[in-house]
């Protein structure tokens, strides 16, 4: 490896390769199976579990390459797996290609964290809804979770609480931190932050699933909010987003009790419906 100009460092054991992983952040992992203490599988699987370092490439390297370690591996996380003893240039192709892939993913993941970080500076400049997106974005996973919905579908209601506002970056504060009733010209600037996030967001791939809940999140049942109609994830959101609404103090109000029963009425809310386990009105 370091003949072809990789910098390469070496752990003894498990537990010194997982203090080494925090230290050096390196491009890609070669990871022996059979190690004092922890094993492979284990270590590999602690990499992956954590945020800092699960898109850190694991390569797993073992004698016994048999179907049921194959399986093992892919359930520890492993992004290939090469059997001992093994061919010099096929490990290089496919280290020179998982550090490549790793250095696509960490520049989406790095966008997706701008995103956040414009999302936050937005919250900051409206002085009426405090840390709503911090909250929101914890309801809506709880939320997901109590309906049992599957996992990448909380995902993108965790971030949609986080990213639902973020264009309003592009509302002038006037507008945006004004207390008293908008004007009608006045209004439509404001209605338009859901198109002006949808197209911030757009052009990330990581994201596609949250745009509906982007452009959505105002809508109403009977089709009168906006901009257009209301998928099934924007509406589950869209009742968290209420629930936040109603139960915290704002300046221009006390804090209520969620009662939405008047909106289900006018056609704006279907309250009546349950869900099951997929989320699905029934």
């Amino acid at each position: 490896m370091e003949s072809t100009g990789y910098r390469v460092s070496e752990a003894e054991n498990g537990q010194q390769a997982l203090q080494m992983v925090q230290t050096l952040q390196p491009d890609l992992i070669l990871l022996d199976v059979m190690m004092p203490g922890l094993d492979g599988f284990e270590v590999c699987r602690r990499i992956k579990a954590n945020g800092e370092t699960r898109l850190i490439p694991v390569v797993l390297m073992t004698a016994a390459s048999d179907r049921k370690n194959r399986l093992r591996g892919i359930e520890a996380g492993a992004d290939d797996f090469l059997g001992k003893p093994f061919d010099e240039a096929e490990l290089l192709a496919r280290v020179r290609s998982l550090v490549h892939q790793k250095h696509l993913n960490e520049d989406l993941d790095h966008a997706a964290q701008a995103l956040f970080a414009i999302a936050r500076i937005v919250e900051s400049r409206d002085p009426i809804t405090g840390d709503h997106c911090e909250r929101l974005a914890q309801l809506a996973k709880s939320f997901g979770e109590f309906l049992q919905l599957p996992r990448p579908l909380i995902k993108v209601l965790t971030w949609g609480g986080y990213l639902h506002d973020i264009g309003k970056v592009g509302i002038p504060d006037a507008i945006l931190g004004k207390t008293g009733k908008h004007t009608p010209e006045e209004w439509e600037v404001m209605k338009s932050h859901v198109l002006i996030g949808e197209e911030i967001c757009r052009p990330l791939r990581t994201l596609r699933d949250v745009l509906p809940l982007i452009r959505h999140h105002h809508e109403r049942w009977d089709g009168s909010g906006y901009p257009d109609g209301i998928p099934l994830v924007a509406r589950i959101f869209q009742i968290v987003d209420i629930y936040d609404a109603l139960t915290s103090e704002r300046p221009y109000k006390r804090a209520f009790t969620v009662d939405l029963r008047e909106e289900t009425a006018k056609g704006w809310r279907d309250l009546s419906s349950s869900f099951c386990s997929h989320g699905c009105p029934s």
